[in-house]
């Protein structure tokens, strides 16, 4: 089960040039609190679509035993802690030595236990998912300085295309009192969207 412990400051796409790609005509902090939620509304429906983080946060996976571990979130950012809960229902470190991080770029990341070596400790029995991986993932905020220095957390030009499509057409549809047809979401999105999705 993952668990999203921060909510980032930050926008995949800034407000100013969310209203200049639209040609927006109004004043320069008109409306600007809508077209933020918008922006954010459509970040997080690209994201639990594709499984893609798109600013960095902080992330704990919790699992309820000592099975593989595989974490569907890219791009990590962070080393992995593993921790977990004993029977007296206290917050232990796993020893780095007890597992392995297997990373892929592009597709998550597999925590595994050192097979007939791994000592299993005992895990509370009242707590539900003891176990727990922390971690951080994400690519970089584009209002950051640093962003783009590391290519593999530089933001893709497609996730953003696909954030800016859904954003503008809620926006255009941002009122029942329209003559066009409402549709939930523009079929670009859901090809870019599709394509950038990470499956497992």
């Amino acid at each position: 089960m993952l668990i999203r412990k921060t909510i980032p400051e930050g926008l995949v796409i800034s407000v100013a040039d969310f209203k200049n790609r639209i040609r927006f005509e109004g004043a320069p902090d008109e409306e600007k609190d809508d077209i933020e939620r918008i922006i954010r509304s459509a970040t997080t429906r690209y994201e639990t679509r594709t499984r893609r983080t798109m600013l960095p946060t902080e992330f704990e996976w919790r699992a309820p035993g000592w099975s593989c571990i595989e974490i569907p979130v890219a791009p990590i950012r962070s080393e992995f802690v593993v921790v977990y809960l004993d029977p007296a229902g206290t917050e232990q470190t796993l020893d780095p030595s007890q597992w392995q991080a297997h990373v892929n770029e592009d597709r998550g990341a597999r925590i595994e236990f050192n097979g007939s070596s791994f000592a299993r400790p005992a895990l509370s029995t009242t707590t539900w998912l003891p176990v727990r991986v922390r971690f951080s993932a994400g690519y970089d905020d584009p209002e950051q300085s640093g962003s783009g220095d590391d290519p593999v957390l530089s933001q893709n030009p497609m996730d953003v295309q696909a954030i800016f499509m859904l954003a503008a057409h809620w926006y255009a549809n941002r009122t029942t009192a329209s003559d066009k047809p409402i549709t939930s979401v523009p079929a670009g999105f859901e090809e870019l969207s599709d394509e950038r999705r990470i499956y497992g």
